[in-house]
């Protein structure tokens, strides 16, 4: 009965504890994200995706020798991403007790938005997220570049908004590609440049890749559009995952096959040739599934 007591008066005290942790400390504590993400209604399998893009974005932006508050304290941003630089800090300064719902999404997506522009060895993703995690105003998903080659095309790309958007324009014009920028989603910028670069100066297996996805959306005689609504998929996006050469070229494979069909057709034989791929694997078969529910590169 005394043990019993102790525990109980323990776990009491615990929990009174975890209450007056700041959001800084949130950040950095696998419990306590846990807690605060189920407070806020993410459930399931999004509370380890988003955790890992929580877990992906403070790793890009820490600093070795600094705690993480002063890792965003002494970032150095563009004026412009000043206001959500300030913003964050002062949500992380907040005492997770008195932390709404409302202010926990919104310093995620403002930690989001400066990993992908300011962090290392990060990139995001605005449409690979789940249904729910979406019905939080969460929209995008960060994601660690896991091959050594392509973080070092990463590096090579502009931070600043009015240099990348050039970057992007001259390799669009290099390549032949017709794109309207405007419809191009700021999060997304990196990856898409990171795509183009990879599509002229890559291996030969991203060259080709790049080539398969640009036919993939190519609609008669017109130039292969890649972003906005008459794009028929955003597949490029792929460039942001670990991916083996021998499943890029795989996939290298299924898209040059389905785009020789009507436009229209593309995508359900998109998935169909991906299934064939995963044959009588669960584990294969439930990765395909997860990838059409989320709707990655498809709007």
């Amino acid at each position: 009965m005394i043990l019993k007591r102790i525990v109980l008066a323990f776990c009491l005290m615990t929990s009174a504890n975890a209450s007056l942790f700041k959001l800084a400390d949130v950040f950095i504590s696998s419990n306590l994200l846990k807690q605060q993400m189920a407070k806020t209604g993410v459930r399931g399998a999004s509370i380890n995706e988003l955790g890992d893009s929580i877990n992906v974005a403070v790793d890009s932006l820490k600093r070795s020798n600094l705690d993480f508050y002063k890792s965003i304290e002494t970032l150095k941003v563009e004026r412009i991403d000043k206001s959500k630089k300030n913003n964050l800090l002062s949500l992380m300064r907040k005492v997770n007790a008195n932390l709404s719902n409302e202010e926990f999404v919104e310093a995620i997506n403002d930690l989001f938005y400066l990993s992908q522009k300011y962090g290392k060895g990060a990139i995001s993703c605005s449409s690979c997220n789940a249904d729910d995690l979406k019905l939080l105003n969460i929209n995008t998903r960060i994601k660690r570049i896991g091959n050594k080659k392509l973080s070092s095309y990463l590096t090579r790309i502009p931070k600043n908004k009015l240099r990348l958007n050039k970057y992007i324009k001259s390799r669009l014009i290099n390549l032949g590609l017709q794109t309207n920028l405007s419809r191009l989603k700021a999060e997304d910028s990196v990856t898409f440049a990171l795509f183009l670069n990879l599509a002229k100066t890559g291996s030969k297996d991203y060259q080709e890749f790049a080539k398969s996805v640009i036919a993939f959306n190519k609609v008669g005689n017109k130039k292969s559009d890649l972003v906005g609504r008459d794009s028929l998929s955003s597949i490029w996006k792929i460039v942001a995952d670990e991916i083996s050469i021998e499943d890029l070229n795989s996939l290298t494979t299924v898209l040059n096959k389905v785009s020789k069909l009507e436009p229209g057709a593309r995508e359900t034989a998109f998935y169909d040739e991906l299934f064939k791929l995963a044959g009588n694997d669960p584990e294969k078969v439930n990765k395909v599934r997860r990838l059409k529910s989320n709707n990655c590169y498809f709007k």
